[in-house]
This record gives C-alpha cells, structure tokens and sequence, in this order.
C-alpha cells in the first residue's frame, strides 16, 4: 500500500515523520497554501476509503505510524478550517480504532488553539511559537470567516484584502513579521464589524446593510450622522411598504426600491453625504445589501 507515501512525496514532501509538535506545525505551514491543501484534503479522504475497505489486513501494518501521522495533520488542518473541535468525528471507523490506539500525535493536533474571532483569540495566539506559524493560524481564521460566513458588502471588501495578503510570498523573517500584523489588523476589523450594528443602533433589517454602502460611497466621515441617515432610508422604505417579504424576487420590487432610495436621498438631511444627485452610485449595491434582509423580521 502506497498511499501514505504518495501523500507524502506530494503535499507535505520534506517533512519528518515524528509525533512532536514541530512537525504537526510544519505540515500546518504547508497547507497555507490553497492547492497544496486541496490536494492534500482529497488525497487523504482517498487514503481513508482505502484503509476503511482493506483493514485489518495484515499488508497494513508497515503503514499504521505514517497513516496515524496524516490523521493527526488532517485533523488540525481540518480544526483550522472549520473552527471546530469536533473534526475526530469525521473521521471513519477503521481509522478511529487506528487512531485510539496509537493517540499521542492526534491528541497533540487536538491541542492546538483552534482560532475564532472573539474576545480571547489573541491569547490563544500566543501559545503558538512563531510568527509564522500564528501568521498561519490566523489566516485559515479569517479564511473561514470570511468566506464561510457573512457574504455581505464588507466582509467581501475584507476578503478580497485577505486574498491579497495570502497571495503574497514570504521571502524572509521580516516578510513574514509584516504579514502577521496585516493579518492581526484585519482580525481588529473583523472583529470590530460584528460589534458595529449594535454599537451603531442599526439593529433592524436592512439598517446596518446600507449603513455599510453609504459608509463606502459618502464623503461624510461621521459615522453617526451616516448610521442616522441609513436608519432614517429605511425608516421611510418600510413606511411606504416597500420591504415587504418577497420584495426582492421581483425586478419590480427592486426598481421600486431603488427609486424610493433615490428620491428620498434628495431630501435636505442627507445633503452631508454628498452624494451624486442625478445617479448616484449607492443605489445598485444598496439594493443588493438590502436584498439580504428580506424576509428577516424586526427585532
């Protein structure tokens, strides 16, 4: 049976086989990398079938300590991604009875902070030992966080800055020093974003959505005057019965909406966001953010 070699000699090629936390860290490096990780992923749930249709065939047994070491990287590579402590229970029979025999590297990757944006995650960061490996750390965070939870305008904006900072190549220890803080500033963001609507007062649908357009599209740096104005454009859309559920399915709904937004934003209170009066271009996005919260009740 070849197949944890094959992993081995593809993904996480060079580096040694031992249960110590150096090397689980190593592997976790590594699989920063997108296709690195993919094919790593589809190569051990491969693995996994096989060693679930074979076992407990005697021709095994040379492999158990390479095949137990892959679970205990597919486990904290899989904790990271998802945020959960609960990945040992994906895991397939046969290789559960693998693992709870020989449990020192799984449990060693169970270890591992597993990074959520909260009031606590900068602490758990710091019992990791390099800037590199909290650099990684974050990163498959905010990877999860951005791209599996909130799909709206901002964390799409934020996304898109991660994206970037993933893109780049480290080329020394400064490179990697910078990338740590860029990445533990845009974590601050993050964070910050998921305090702002109630901080702001926009907690009804649709009040923090626009807040976020208008924010991005006025010249106006007062925030509470542009969380004001956002509260007060929505105030008059469900006034005029233009949020009512299903609005958004119909290009009719979308026009009247977009219309209504536009007239209202003539008015003399919103003059301090200067915005574009002929066409202004807030509308389109703010519609779609809008869109978002259709169907959600008032709080």
């Amino acid at each position: 049976m070849s197949g944890p070699t094959a992993i081995l000699r593809g993904s996480l090629e060079g580096i040694t086989i031992a249960d110590t936390r150096e090397c689980l860290l190593s592997a976790l490096r590594r699989l920063r990398d997108s296709e690195t990780a993919k094919n790593f992923e589809q190569n051990f749930k491969s693995l996994e079938r096989l060693w679930e249709a074979v076992s407990p065939d005697p021709c095994l047994y040379p492999h158990r300590f390479r095949y137990n070491w892959l679970c205990g990287i597919y486990v904290a590579y899989r904790r990271r991604q998802r945020g959960s402590t609960n990945t040992y229970g994906e895991l397939s029979a046969k290789t559960k009875e693998l693992i709870e025999a020989n449990t020192t590297f799984v449990e060693m990757a169970q270890s591992l902070p597993v990074l959520k944006i909260d009031r606590d995650y900068a602490g758990r960061l710091e019992e990791l030992p390099t800037p590199a490996d909290k650099a990684a750390a974050l990163e498959a965070m905010l990877t999860a966080e951005l791209t599996e939870g909130d799909p709206g305008f901002l964390y799409r904006l934020l996304g898109e800055r991660l994206q970037r900072i993933k893109e780049r190549q480290e080329t020394d220890d400064e490179a990697t020093a910078k990338r740590l803080r860029e990445l533990e500033a845009l974590a601050g963001e993050v964070a910050d974003v998921r305090l702002e609507p109630e901080r702001l007062g926009l907690t009804q649908p649709g009040e923090y959505e626009l807040f976020t357009i208008l924010r991005a599209y006025t010249s106006a740096t007062d925030e509470t005057y542009i969380a004001e104005s956002a509260r007060n454009m929505v105030a008059h859309l469900r006034k005029h019965s233009l949020l009512v559920t299903g609005w958004s399915h119909s290009v009719s709904g979308r026009m009247s909406v977009e219309r209504s937004l536009l007239t209202e934003s003539w008015n003399p209170p919103y003059e301090g966001l200067g915005l574009d009066a002929e066409d202004p271009p807030f509308l389109k996005p703010a519609v779609e953010e809008l869109a978002k919260s259709d169907g959600v009740s008032d709080g």
